[in-house]
């Protein structure tokens, strides 16, 4: 039988590897958004699409971060009122 407990551990580090990837990507834009200011004329519908790549990643990142944050802190609380009832 499937442990939740375990399974729920490695959601939580699949959110977190993902997070990271997603910081990845988003320094993969910064490089192709540099790229394309190099080239004359600069292709403003590539840097258009570079924008909102990044600003797609950043929120989706920035919510898997909060709720990890989130996540941590109810473990947190939690362990803290285990721990003061015994």
């Amino acid at each position: 039988m499937i442990d939740p407990e375990q399974l729920n551990k490695a959601q939580i580090a699949g959110a977190a590897e993902l997070a990271f990837e997603m910081s990845a990507l988003r320094a993969e834009c910064c490089k192709t958004a540099e790229l394309i200011t190099r080239t004359q004329p600069v292709n403003e519908a590539l840097m258009e699409e570079c924008a909102r790549l990044d600003d797609a990643l950043s929120s989706a990142q920035t919510t898997i971060v909060e709720m990890l944050r989130q996540i941590q802190n109810l473990r947190i609380a939690r362990t803290k009122r285990s721990a003061s009832s015994q």
